[in-house]
């Protein structure tokens, strides 16, 4: 089979396998979402979402704009972006769109709307301290549940760090599911620049097949 046989296969099967898979990768609704709640969050239990950002290297371009728009400075070289929602039992929830890995975590929040999907007073989200959304959760009524600033202090409270420290144990978990993407071949290595069109319905696949895999957490957790 030549190159373009092959290159025209792989498409039609991204576009169906996509397709088929996208309904795995769903909002739960509230009562799902308490019901699972395990007890590494039993000092967030409102918590609806813990989000993050997870980038992934592609080939470097020709094009000096696009090679702007792709740059991390996080990552040292050109990637795509994602914002991805996973509910605090571990399932992938929420994928965003593909961004340029230029794009700040904030940016990309802002432009998913998940605001809009959030319950003001019920519901509660969960992001590490690089997302500064405090202001705009402040405004919807969306508690926002982050590790605190480092202020003037060179040492944080014992009050602040056991604060920090509980949210590290429940994100822990969670990451799980980002890390589960990564461990896809495709996720690991470069993604060729000819892919690149194919990025938002690739990742939504990876995302889908974590979702089928056994639970990150045991029952009695």
């Amino acid at each position: 089979m030549d190159r373009r046989s092959c290159s025209k296969n792989f498409s039609y099967m991204v576009d169906l396998l996509s397709d088929f898979l996208q309904d795995l990768i769903y909002w739960p609704i509230y009562e799902e979402n308490q019901d699972s709640m395990p007890k590494y969050f039993q000092y967030f239990p409102k918590t609806r979402v813990v989000l993050d950002c997870t980038e992934i290297p592609i080939e470097k371009p020709n094009c000096l704009k696009c090679r702007l728009r792709l740059y991390s400075h996080y990552k040292g070289c050109e990637t795509v972006k994602f914002l991805i929602g996973v509910t605090p039992c571990g399932s992938i929830c929420y994928k965003s769109k593909a961004y340029g890995g230029r794009a700040s975590d904030k940016a990309i929040f802002l432009q998913s709307n998940l605001l809009d999907i959030l319950d003001p007073g019920r519901d509660d989200i969960m992001v590490d301290k690089g997302f500064d959304i405090d202001l705009e959760c402040l405004e919807s009524h969306i508690k926002l549940i982050k590790p605190p600033k480092l202020g003037s202090s060179a040492q944080m409270s014992a009050e602040d760090t056991l604060y920090t420290n509980r949210i590290a144990a429940a994100r822990v978990h969670v990451e799980g599911s980002i890390q589960r993407m990564k461990s896809f071949q495709i996720m690991k290595h470069k993604i060729p620049l000819l892919t690149i069109p194919l990025i938002d319905k690739i990742s939504i696949i990876v995302a889908a097949l974590v979702n089928l895999k056994n639970p990150l957490l045991a029952d009695d957790k």
